[in-house]
């Protein structure tokens, strides 16, 4: 369907994925308090494709479809989030956004490659939109507060001109 309407999968997830995440995480021993050990860290990540035609680029997120999605939507704890105002990101503020969307949003970014994605697309010319639906809808919109915060860091540091547009469109029942 998608090589019928010109366009290239760049990198995806067919189906929601328990992804490790790459950093320590550790808890108090019920047995011998005071003392921690490590626990595995994982996060869930639904189904996701990266896809281009011409110069146009798309993050696609697919939504609720299985019981592991699931555990996605019902980890509604509010998570901190840092979100940036304005065209540029000049001013910003801290806010509170559902944990599971956003724990999904940063493992797409960051431990499955499409902050990568994007910023190679960036450097290329590409406009970019992230789109989901359902619980898609609400990582695409955290994927695109997520990128548009580390734009506007980057370029509060030096490293960047600019803090590119990129749009998320989500629908939903």
């Amino acid at each position: 369907v998608l090589a019928k309407e010109g366009w290239s999968v760049v990198g995806a997830s067919v189906k929601t994925e328990i992804v490790p995440q790459y950093s320590t995480v550790t808890e108090e021993d019920e047995t011998n308090p005071g003392h921690f050990v490590p626990v595995e860290s994982t996060i869930m990540v639904p189904a996701f494709a990266v896809v281009t035609r011409g110069k146009e680029a798309m993050v696609v997120v697919r939504g609720t479809q299985s019981m592991a999605d699931w555990t996605i939507n019902i980890n509604m704890v509010p998570k901190e989030v840092t979100y940036y105002r304005g065209k540029d990101g000049d001013s910003k503020f801290v806010g509170q956004a559902h944990a599971g969307m956003t724990k999904g949003a940063e493992a797409i970014i960051n431990l499955c490659g499409v902050g990568k994605m994007v910023d190679d697309l960036l450097l290329k010319g590409y406009s970019i939109k992230i789109v989901g639906h359902s619980l898609g809808a609400g990582i695409s919109c955290m994927i695109a507060i997520l990128l548009k915060a580390k734009y506007a860091e980057e370029r509060e540091e030096g490293k960047r001109d600019d803090v590119p547009f990129i749009p998320s469109i989500g629908f939903g029942h």
